[in-house]
Parts: structure tokens; C-alpha cells; sequence
């Protein structure tokens, strides 16, 4: 019986469910690359990345990443997936869902590439494995590339965690 039990604790742990936080929204600084100049930057709208919370919708293994080990510790995100078919991305106030191009890639060296789109969007997600996460997860650094249809783009550098 106890075995019994505390499988069924370290199921409910591994099962948790993240709650979308909406309170204390802020918007990242947008980071120009060096191919924008200022006659771009005042003649078109930017991309401004916003940080939220997890999406009630991703649930199980993904992937979750902010702007800094602060704001993830805070769970400020400015990226999630669902490990497998959708990321989300928030810009002007409205959460973005993008799908993958193809699964979720893990690269040799704990490499990440993960690219997403939609009929507006464009979304790169790369990343090396920095430390090792809680049960099955890593801990990764890099880069946020976000493009629109005008062929803007918005580079971030990312910290973030992904696992089941």
C-alpha cells in the first residue's frame, strides 16, 4: 500500500498543471539587428515581444523560456510550446499561437532548434543546454528570432527550460 501511494503522489507531482498568470504584464525591450536603421525603425512598427503566463492549454512536456533567469524564475515568458505542435508568443496585447515546422528538434550536444510559424509569423528558437532542470529537463540559453510578413525582425537572447 505505501508504494501504491506514493506512486500516486509522484504522479499528481509530475502531472502539476500551470496556471496562465495575466497580472504584472510587462513588454520586453525590443533589440534591433544590426540590418534595421532609423529611418526603418521610425517609418514601421516594430515587433514588441510581451512577457505572460503559461497557456492553460499546454499541459505535459514543453518547452518555456523568458528573457532572463529572473523573469523565469518569475514566470515572465516571452515563448512556449507544447513540446510537439504548438508555441505561443504575445505581441500588442494578443497571445500569438504559432505551429511547428516539424517536431521539436534536440540537436547532438543538447543542441535546440525549433522553428514555428503562422499566416503572420515567423519564429526561431535556438539554444544550447546550460545545466541540467529538475526531472527530465534542461536548462538552455539563446536566441528568440521573431520575423512578420514585412520581414521585420526581432532577435532576444532567451533562458529558458525544456522537458517533460
Amino acid at each position: 500500500m505505501k508504494y501504491f501511494t506514493a506512486f500516486i503522489l509522484l504522479l499528481l507531482f509530475v502531472s502539476c498543471k500551470k496556471e496562465e498568470k495575466t497580472a504584472g504584464e510587462k513588454v520586453v525591450p525590443k533589440i534591433e539587428t544590426p540590418a534595421e536603421n532609423k529611418k526603418d525603425t521610425l517609418t514601421t512598427k516594430a515587433i514588441k515581444l510581451e512577457v505572460f503566463g503559461f497557456p492553460q492549454e499546454v499541459q505535459g512536456c514543453s518547452c518555456y523560456f523568458a528573457t532572463d533567469r529572473e523573469e523565469f524564475v518569475k514566470q515572465n515568458y516571452i515563448y512556449v510550446d507544447d513540446y510537439q505542435q504548438n508555441g505561443f508568443i504575445k505581441i500588442n496585447g494578443e497571445r500569438i499561437k504559432l505551429e511547428f515546422d516539424r517536431k521539436n528538434e534536440v540537436l547532438p550536444d543538447k543542441m535546440l532548434n525549433i522553428n514555428l510559424h503562422n499566416d503572420q509569423f515567423k519564429v526561431n528558437l535556438k539554444g544550447k543546454a546550460v545545466e541540467e532542470g529538475e526531472i527530465e529537463t534542461h536548462l538552455y540559453k539563446g536566441t528568440l528570432t521573431v520575423e512578420n510578413k514585412a520581414r521585420k525582425k526581432t532577435v532576444v537572447e532567451v533562458y529558458g527550460e525544456c522537458g517533460c
